[in-house]
């Protein structure tokens, strides 16, 4: 059965097809969350996903106290969030001050 073709687009025609789908018992839906809840992630997946969301983080200091060594201290942070582990990637921005902004460059070229 072709959901294109049942379905024009129309409210009407989306509650008809989901009105003729078979329904779900509480026995089967308790059945496959219990399988579910078993298995367990590939360790390759929660490293993508954990070496995803480090790539997506923005390291921020916006204090009005920010000092160089501060800005440099969380641009290394930034670059290498885990010193012992080189396979962890680096961070995805960096956020400082307009006036900070020279220091961060500069560190980020010279460790970089």
């Amino acid at each position: 059965m072709n959901f294109y073709g049942i379905v024009d687009g129309t409210e009407s025609s989306l509650k008809h097809f989901l009105s003729q789908l078979p329904g779900v018992d509480q026995v089967g839906a308790d059945a496959r969350a219990a399988m579910l809840a078993t298995r367990s992630i590939k360790t390759t997946s929660k490293r993508w996903a954990i070496d995803t969301a480090i790539s997506m983080v923005d390291l921020t200091t916006l204090e009005g106290a920010d000092t160089a060594g501060k800005v440099r201290a969380l641009c290394s942070k930034a670059v290498r969030p885990d010193p012992t582990d080189l396979t962890v990637p680096s961070v995805g921005a960096i956020c400082v001050y307009n006036d900070m902004v020279g220091v961060a460059r500069k560190h980020l070229d010279a460790i970089g």
